[in-house]
C-alpha cells in the first residue's frame, strides 16, 4: 500500500508541474508574459488538484492510525498520539 501511495503521489506530482506548464500556447508565454499568446482556464484544473489533494493528504494521515489503535496503551495516550500524528507534529 506505501510503495502505490508513493507511485500515485508522484504521478500526480508530475502531471500537476505538467498541466501547470502547458495551460500556456505558446509555451514561451509562461515564461515570459510580455510575448503574444493565451493561456487556458486554470479555475476547474485548480479545484480537481485540491480535492485531489485534499483526498491523499487524508490518506496519507490516515495510514498509521490502525497500527496506533492496535497498540496496548491506555486509551487516552492512544487518542493522543493520534491526535499528534493527526496534526502533523512529531
Amino acid at each position: 500500500m506505501v510503495y502505490a501511495l508513493m507511485s500515485i503521489c508522484t504521478v500526480w506530482c508530475v502531471a500537476s508541474m505538467m498541466s501547470n506548464f502547458l495551460i500556456c500556447r505558446p509555451f514561451t508565454v509562461t515564461l515570459d508574459p510580455t510575448t503574444h499568446g493565451a493561456c487556458g482556464e486554470g479555475s476547474l484544473r485548480d479545484f480537481v488538484g485540491n480535492v485531489l489533494n485534499l483526498g491523499l493528504d487524508v490518506v496519507i494521515l490516515s495510514m498509521p492510525m490502525p497500527l496506533l489503535w492496535a497498540l496496548q496503551i491506555p486509551l487516552k495516550k492512544k487518542m493522543a498520539l493520534c491526535a499528534i500524528f493527526g496534526v502533523g507534529f512529531g
